[in-house]
């Protein structure tokens, strides 16, 4: 039964269907998508993770012809609503193997929820490069050798002119190499990242997707929608969003350098000194020459750059680099220097590579060149190394392949059998969290490796905490009476983000599905969540978190989180009792 106020037919708001393309036969046809689904479900990424359900095994390689990658929007892409200008990508992430989401701002989900269909279901694999044009409702799959090879910049650039007013998803050279941090980009700058699905898309030879709509969807009162959309705009335009506009994302940068919370050093610190020659104010006193929207917004936040580093040009149409990228190739290297940054930010968006992994992985290295894990000598701050990194990333030369990968094959079976041994010890012994990360940190120092600081050991909720909270954390959980209950959360990304990073596919396996210790939870935001119990602490108290369970103690409901942020995991309620 439909809820009271919904019609029998999905009619207002959505298209009722998806295209659904094969590239192993070329055959395209429509989706049709059940009226139930989209009262379930809603659209965009719930939709999609129902299309997923409905047709993957569970069992898919994620860079086989079998894996299923999805574009998808919701009931507000398409109509110039402010704030729907984002889509969401979906399928099996090469980096996790488990379904994740990728969103992307931009325009390209404004012209999908224009162009008749409600996303686009991609199946199969084509034998030669191609590329998917969906111009005014017409799907057409075209080959693409030419492009294969490009970078996203050049194909971008191919396909605008050959259809005016569309807009371009592509991969670059990275997603055509299968590059685990492969992007999606964009119109040259927009990226849908973090899960890998550039190589996704390489896998199946799908160089681009371009689309254009002129279909405009039906609504259920449009002169009211009309109406109640402007006086939403209106919410943005009282001043309160003029300096997230002006300065955009990395305005935090000084901000967290202050706090002590602005990840530098590979993560070994919270403070960096000449955060001010990084942070948004500077970019837009120096090399800022545009700002650019997304669909509908009038915040303006996208950065456009134009300046030079090492004779080599930063151009406008690549944007410019947003908060996370600043503090990828900045902070986290140890690098001041703003136009290596903006050039980074251009190659990883021409090649196809997400910022973060990029970032990150060459602070890695920077760190392991330190402790001389690897022969190379790579110098903290230093931007001409870090660049040539990035170039080699691409192609899967070097960072990936080579150099983090040697260290991981040495170390990642030490450690993984060092945590189980950890945990197994402070459980047995009645221990509390706070022996385990004492523990835990003198064993990975033991190895010389770049550790998990006890900031990444943490109670289920707390995803986010940085080492500005250390201290407070330490105290808070001495006087946490529940602490004796051992609860950890390791929360990383499957590739190059948390500190124990070349470990991962080792540990992959370590925490399995049947170990009764671990409640594993794998939530579809590309992360991995590796999860157990957790107990309420002093912190909670403070936060008003009062709900209870038959045990009478405070159970901190699973729909709040850290800084706002969803918890994620399951809890075991039953571990809560008291002994």
């Amino acid at each position: 039964m439909l809820p009271t106020g919904l019609s029998g037919t999905p009619d207002h708001g959505v298209h009722g269907r998806y295209l659904d393309v094969n590239l192993s036969s070329g055959c395209i046809s429509d989706y049709e998508i059940p009226t139930e689904w989209y009262v379930q479900h809603l659209g965009g990424k719930g939709v999609a993770a129902r299309i997923l359900l409905n047709e993957l095994a569970g069992e898919e390689e994620p860079l086989s012809p079998e894996n299923i990658l999805i574009f998808a929007t919701g009931p507000f892409q398409g109509t110039g609503l402010v704030g729907a200008g984002r889509h969401v990508v979906m399928g099996i992430s090469p980096k996790t193997k488990a379904v994740a989401d990728s969103y992307a701002g931009g325009f390209f989900g404004h012209e999908l929820g224009r162009s008749g269909f409600d996303g686009i279901v991609l199946r199969g694999a084509a034998a030669e490069p191609v590329v998917l044009s969906v111009i005014d409702g017409i799907p057409e799959l075209l080959p693409a050798t030419e492009l294969w090879g490009k970078g996203t910049g050049k194909t971008t650039e191919v396909l605008a002119e050959r259809y005016p007013r569309a807009h371009v998803a592509a991969i670059g050279i990275a997603g055509e190499n299968l590059v685990q941090s492969a992007c999606i980009i964009h119109d040259r700058n927009r990226a849908a990242g973090r899960p890998g699905f550039g190589a996704v898309m390489g896998a199946k030879r799908l160089k681009a997707i371009v689309i254009r709509g002129n279909t405009q969807k039906a609504v259920h009162d449009d002169t009211r929608f009309r109406t109640e959309k402007a006086t939403y705009a209106k919410l943005f335009l009282d001043g309160s969003m003029d300096e997230f506009g002006e300065f955009g994302t990395s305005r935090l940068v000084v901000p967290f350098h202050e706090m002590g919370i602005l990840p530098t050093q590979n993560f070994r610190e919270g403070v960096f000194e000449p955060a001010e020659q990084i942070d948004g104010r500077t970019m837009a006193a120096t090399i800022l020459v545009d700002r650019e929207s997304c669909a509908g917004c009038p915040i303006r936040c996208k950065r456009v750059v134009r300046t030079s580093f090492m004779g080599r040009a930063v151009i406008p149409e690549f944007g410019g680099p947003e908060y996370e990228t600043v503090v990828a190739f900045g902070s986290l290297c140890l690098n001041h220097d703003l136009r290596s940054i903006a050039l980074a930010n251009q190659l990883c968006n021409d090649y196809g590579i997400d910022t973060i992994s990029a970032g990150v992985a060459c602070a890695f290295l920077m760190e392991a060149s330190q402790k001389n894990l690897i022969a190379e000598r790579i110098s903290w701050g230093d931007a001409e190394a870090m660049l040539g990194l990035v170039e080699k990333i691409e192609s899967a030369k070097a960072v990936y392949a080579e150099r983090a990968a040697q260290v991981a094959q040495n170390t990642s079976e030490e450690v993984a059998r060092g945590i189980i041994d950890k945990i197994t010890k402070v459980r047995e012994s009645g221990g509390n969290l706070k022996d385990f990360r004492n523990q835990f940190t003198q064993f990975t120092d033991d190895l010389g490796i770049s550790r998990f600081t006890p900031h990444r050991i943490e109670t289920i909720y707390r995803t986010n905490i940085n080492s500005a909270y250390q201290a407070g954390f330490d105290q808070e959980i001495e006087d946490d009476p529940f602490a004796n209950d051992l609860v950890v959360a390791f929360r990383y990304d499957a590739v190059n983000d948390s500190r124990v990073r070349p470990t991962h596919e080792k540990m992959e396996g370590v925490f399995a599905r049947t170990d009764p210790f671990w409640n594993t939870h794998t939530p579809p935001n590309g992360y991995n969540c590796r999860c157990i119990k957790t107990p309420v602490t002093k912190f909670d108290v403070e936060r008003g978190v009062k709900v209870e369970d038959s045990t009478g103690k405070n159970i901190p409901p699973p729909d709040q989180g850290f800084s706002g942020n969803p918890r994620v995991g399951i809890y075991d309620r039953q571990q809560l009792k008291p002994s």
